[in-house]
């Protein structure tokens, strides 16, 4: 089963206004807060500096894709997490 993880910060308006687009379309994601110091290492690991950021995961909360910043369109973030289930 695949997930999205969607990485933001509390002062991010392009965040915010992503994660109502998401919920319009009843897109389930767990949301991975950019601001908490605790995770900085795993940000720099994912190269991740500007939000918001989107990743498809799995299970194990492994990464199988990013997309860059910004704001992805739901079809196409459908069609990738279609592609990765093949």
């Amino acid at each position: 089963m695949l997930k999205l993880r969607l990485i933001t910060k509390k002062d991010c308006n392009k965040c915010k206004y992503y994660m109502k687009v998401l919920d319009k379309f009843a897109m389930q994601y767990e949301n991975y807060d950019a601001d908490d110091p605790l995770h900085q290492k795993q940000l720099d690991e994912w190269k991740v500096i500007n939000m918001p950021v989107l990743q498809i995961i799995n299970e194990s909360n492994s990464v199988l894709f990013q997309f860059p910043p910004g704001q992805p369109g739901i079809n196409t973030i459908k069609l990738k997490m279609q592609s990765l289930l093949l």
